[in-house]
């Protein structure tokens, strides 16, 4: 997937996030996603993503044989 230039920084803190390295608050910090609505789109859902990781729901059962 190609990143535009100007979302680059978004997208690297989204990434942070996810990996565990930022905190979601820091979202808010971010001055290009109000400006941008790809990148207000990735920001709600890696939030999204996030809110179901964290919402101590069991993982689902993987299928021995899947291949």
């Amino acid at each position: 997937m190609s990143v535009e230039p100007g979302c680059r920084a978004t997208t690297d803190l989204i990434q942070r996030v996810l990996d565990g390295e930022a905190t979601p608050d820091e979202f808010s910090g971010d001055s290009h996603a109000p400006t941008c609505q790809v990148c207000r789109e990735r920001i709600r859902a890696a939030r999204l993503l996030l809110a179901t990781l964290g919402s101590g729901r069991e993982a689902p059962t993987i299928p021995v044989d899947l291949a």
